[in-house]
């Protein structure tokens, strides 16, 4: 079954609780990032948003995200680097995996929602920002298929899906990412994946966007 928790409730509990103020969330998350980790100068404009980076996993135990030199064929990540722009503050809501195999380049990749294959089934996902951890050792069965759920990717069973939980986990305590900040996110594989396995990680929320 997927994880349907709703974090909007808890969301906007946690803001509220940082002062009085008008109803917008624009004003609630200046209230929230200034109580909690300092007054800055922050943008007035709030906009969803869904940040990925793509690999291809491989012959590999080990797949990074939101590391090292991002390209615009792999990620969509803000601001051309792996750090987040001057006070474009996110929380981040949830989180979704997608995955696919592909002989040619990951960007060719046809994406399917969640993960099927028993290497990255038993994988768990580390998330850490600025050295410190935020979300530890997820086992990546979170993120499975409601459709065709132990489906190779690419069967009949496995393409097409429309359920809007497929591959996704809504976090009960959202993820801070601060302006001038890294997310840094690692599969752990217990087995190695196969040669042309690829996958996705998006994240999903809320934050300041610049001008």
């Amino acid at each position: 079954m997927a994880n349907q928790k709703n974090p909007t409730a808890l969301l906007m509990q946690r803001m509220a609780a940082a002062g009085k103020g008008a109803g917008s969330m624009a004003t609630l998350m200046q209230k929230f990032f200034a109580d909690n980790y300092g007054k800055t100068d922050l943008p007035k404009r709030v906009a969803d948003f869904i940040i990925y980076d793509q690999v291809k996993v491989g012959a590999n135990t080990t797949a990074q995200f939101f590391q090292g030199t991002p390209s615009t064929t792999r990620t969509n990540f803000p601001g051309g680097s792996f750090i987040m722009p001057q006070s474009e503050h996110a929380l981040i809501t949830g989180i979704r995996l997608l995955d696919a195999s592909t002989a040619g380049n990951v960007e060719t990749s046809q994406w399917n929602y969640g993960v099927r294959t028993s290497a990255l089934l038993n994988a768990e996902l580390t998330v850490t920002s600025n050295g410190e951890t935020i979300l530890t050792q997820l086992p990546l069965t979170a993120f499975q298929s409601n459709v065709g759920a132990n489906a190779a990717a690419g069967t009949a069973s496995a393409v097409g899906e429309t359920d809007d939980n497929a591959g996704f986990f809504y976090l009960m305590e959202p993820l801070v990412l601060l302006g001038q900040t890294d997310i840094k996110s690692t599969v752990l594989l217990k087995t190695a994946a196969a040669a042309n396995d690829c996958l996705r990680v998006e994240l999903h929320g809320i934050r300041f966007i610049g001008g």
